[in-house]
């Protein structure tokens, strides 16, 4: 099942690859409502991502998306209505991405440009995004 949502999820990841913005951002900064409007959107396997994002959260033991994305500190803290806000620092000089992801859900860090990064440290944000994806694996739009 696993691998079918991953495959899923690099389809849409590259369908939806068409541009980045201009400043770091999660497509869903906070909230989630709305769960069942979410299945009439884009299936994370199937997006512009789905084949060069790492999975941040919860994580998995196997393959690059180890739960651990180079460069950034991850902290972790459950909300009242079950989702859980998560805040990834950037180590060298202490920016911060934030996300929340719904109760079941997964969160996905991508990185337009890697090629900005130098010795596991990123420098330049405006090219990351957090991709949140619900429990059915459909992206939470932000």
């Amino acid at each position: 099942m696993k691998e079918i949502l991953a495959v899923l999820v690099a389809a849409v990841l590259l369908a939806g690859c068409a541009g980045n913005s201009a400043a770091p951002q999660a497509t869903n900064p906070g909230s989630s409502a709305g769960a069942a409007a979410q299945n009439s959107g884009t299936l994370f396997a199937g997006s512009q991502y789905a084949k060069t994002a790492v999975e941040a959260y919860p994580g998995s033991t196997t393959g690059p998306s180890s739960g651990e994305v180079q460069g950034f500190d991850m902290a972790t803290t459950p909300q009242a209505d079950g989702s859980i806000k998560i805040t990834m620092t950037e180590k060298a000089g202490g920016q911060t991405l934030t996300a929340t992801v719904p109760a079941g859900g997964s969160l996905y860090f991508n990185d337009a440009n890697p090629g900005d990064d130098t010795a596991g440290t990123d420098k330049f944000l405006q090219d990351d995004k957090l991709i949140v994806v619900d429990a059915n694996g459909y992206v939470v739009p932000g």
